[in-house]
């Protein structure tokens, strides 16, 4: 049932003492003195507020058509900036930090009701701009709000929760009819109508604007995304994390958190209830990673749900630059929601096996790469993603080639209990835990026969075992 507002409780409230009334009154009368006076006159604008109460730092500039309720409210430190038209509405405290900056026709909303009492009493939560940060044109910060050092609330963005430390974006965007979480989702594409409508589907209630990356498809996905509303954007293919930071780079600067998802992939409605739900003040947060297995799901061995970094602030994360196995890495602190992203390639075995093959000589490079150091150095992972490269670097790839995959398959198939999978996930567990690593080492050990026996480096072996030019990869990202 819908509560009957109280307007007469409302009307009788006393929400002032006579002296503030007093004082609003007079600061309504000597506006006129703040209005007009010339743009450079910003020691007078101070003056005139300090009289007021205000408490005002060191070179700070307050343009004349800023419009402020109640000027005993503030607090500016040194070099703040408030921009033309700016609202500052000081029904509560409003408290702007040393360098920060609130931009033209900015509102900051130091007040509200309580809407659960029928009375509607006056609320007068403190709004903090903290140092160094800045609220962009047209952006609405709403009652209680903290943005801390250094964060950017993007052009007519809404803040309605506190924004972490160096945050850059919104906080959330009206879309699909209500405030949602500001999310943009990237997914990378090649021939994959199969898939797409599905990934596509799973995040409709959750993404403000999703970015379809593609390298030259020829079936349907460019129609598909397009038909769904998503951006597609056109670029040749070299390695995940290149493409990715490639789409990365080509985000606004008002992007708040980005979504990593393959096309293959989907989100579950408990993560997408999460999401919808608000993201924690964190700088990147991390789901559980499920597989299905020619339509049959991998529940043994040890390898699933895979904790992995698919959620991150937009300028706190990057893809680290390898050519396999790649993780996004980010800089500040990381969270973990328990919803997760389902993994299910409906394509065929052939399909899969290429695929792997081509992943195979991708590992390789990355091998070599950590003896000999020709590309740049990885970037460290955190949390589970970390223990496991640390794991493979210095206790996997010090057992001897081929043998260390037959051991690797025992310790998933029998210790971890792969054997216990339906039909389907057994023979993942062989393909992918023993072919694949014996593809990897054999490769290896054929790159290292070419080196040994044509005196030649990892580069100029690479390219003429495995056909991969990694000097022109280079150049193509570099382009």
């Amino acid at each position: 049932m819908t509560m009957q507002i109280n307007i007469t409780a409302n009307r009788r409230r006393r929400n002032w003492s006579g002296q503030a009334q007093a004082g609003r009154v007079l600061w309504r009368l000597c506006q006129p003195l703040f209005r007009f006076s010339p743009r450079p006159f910003w020691a007078w604008r101070v003056w005139l507020l300090r009289l007021f109460g205000a408490r005002i730092g060191r070179e700070v500039h307050i343009h004349p058509t800023v419009r402020i309720t109640i000027p005993w409210h503030l607090h500016i430190e040194d070099q703040a900036a408030v921009g033309d038209n700016a609202i500052l509405y000081a029904l509560g405290p409003i408290h702007i930090g040393p360098r920060a900056t609130v931009s033209q026709h900015a509102h900051l909303c130091a007040g509200s009701h309580d809407w659960r009492d029928p009375a509607r009493p006056l609320l007068r939560p403190a709004i903090v701009i903290g140092p160094d940060a800045w609220v962009c044109t047209d952006a609405f910060v709403g009652p209680g709000v903290v943005i801390r050092a250094g964060a950017i609330l993007g052009a007519r963005g809404v803040a309605l929760r506190d924004l972490p430390a160096r945050h850059i974006g919104q906080a959330i965007r009206w879309s699909q009819g209500r405030w949602m979480t500001d999310l943009t989702v990237i997914i990378l594409t090649r021939d994959e109508a199969l898939h797409l409508p599905r990934a596509l589907a799973s995040v409709q209630g959750i993404a403000t604007r999703v970015v379809v990356v593609d390298s030259g498809s020829t079936d349907a996905t460019v129609q598909i995304a397009q038909a769904a509303g998503a951006e597609v954007w056109q670029h040749p293919w070299t390695t995940h994390a290149q493409q990715f930071n490639w789409a990365l780079d080509r985000l606004y600067c008002g992007t708040g958190w980005v979504l990593r998802l393959d096309a293959d992939e989907y989100v579950t409605p408990a993560l997408g209830a999460q999401i919808a739900a608000g993201l924690p003040d964190v700088a990147g947060v991390t789901v559980g990673r499920s597989m299905y297995f020619q339509g049959q799901p991998i529940r043994y061995g040890g390898l699933f749900p895979a904790r992995m970094l698919r959620l991150f602030r937009h300028g706190q994360g990057r893809v680290e630059p390898r050519w396999m196995d790649e993780h996004i890495v980010v800089n500040g602190p990381v969270a973990h929601l328990s919803g997760g992203i389902i993994d299910d390639n409906r394509k065929p075995l052939d399909w899969w096996i290429a695929k792997h093959n081509a992943y195979a000589s991708r590992e390789v490079v990355d091998i070599l790469n950590q003896r000999h150091g020709f590309l740049p150095a990885d970037m460290t992972p955190s949390g589970a993603a970390g223990v496991k490269r640390w794991i493979k670097h210095h206790l996997y790839a010090r057992l001897p080639g081929g043998l260390r995959a037959g051991v690797y398959f025992l310790y998933r198939y029998i210790l971890r209990g792969g054997f216990r999978d339906g039909a389907q996930a057994r023979a993942f567990h062989v393909l992918q835990g023993f072919w694949y690593r014996y593809l990897v080492d054999a490769k290896l050990a054929e790159v290292d026969r070419f080196m040994a026996q044509n005196d030649a480096g990892p580069a100029a072996a690479i390219h003429a075992v495995l056909g991969i030019d990694l000097f022109a990869a280079q150049q193509k990202e570099a382009a």
